[in-house]
């Protein structure tokens, strides 16, 4: 059996994080779209829809992570660097922003800064989530 691929658990593990993902995001469109009809603008449009999008993937990767079924190989776990990096990276960005007195929060609503800084942290956590789970994997095999 080719090692790169998912065996049927894996796949079927896949699925329902999928399915996981579907009900978040049409939960999160859905109540939005309440929200919007009740005059209650959060975010703008072009933001409320990365948090929703984020908010689903962040969410379907750290379970995926976890559950051990977002890699094919080890070789690939450069991506959990690269969430982290970036992640991070706009963090740091948005935390400027907010030093250089630039608002989170305008009128009950996020800011461009403020919606940012939301899709920043749910990047960083998926790089947090991987590398949790690269050390505690590596803790388990020293002992």
């Amino acid at each position: 059996m080719n090692n790169k691929k998912f065996d049927e658990r894996q796949l079927w593990i896949r699925g329902n994080i999928f399915q996981h993902m579907l009900v978040i995001i049409a939960t999160l469109v859905i109540t939005n779209a309440l929200l919007i009809k009740c005059d209650i603008i959060w975010a703008d449009g072009f933001y409320s829809n990365l948090i929703i999008f984020f908010v689903a993937i962040a969410a379907g990767s750290i379970e995926m992570i976890f559950r051990e079924v977002y890699f094919q190989s080890r070789k690939q776990q450069w991506l959990i660097v690269l969430f982290g990096l970036c992640g991070l990276m706009l963090v740091i960005l948005n935390i400027i922003h907010l030093i250089r007195g630039d608002g989170f929060i305008l009128d009950g609503s996020l800011t461009e800064t403020g919606g940012s800084f939301v899709y920043s942290i749910l990047i960083l956590s998926m790089g947090v989530g991987g590398a949790i789970k690269l050390l505690s994997d590596k803790i388990k095999k020293h002992v």
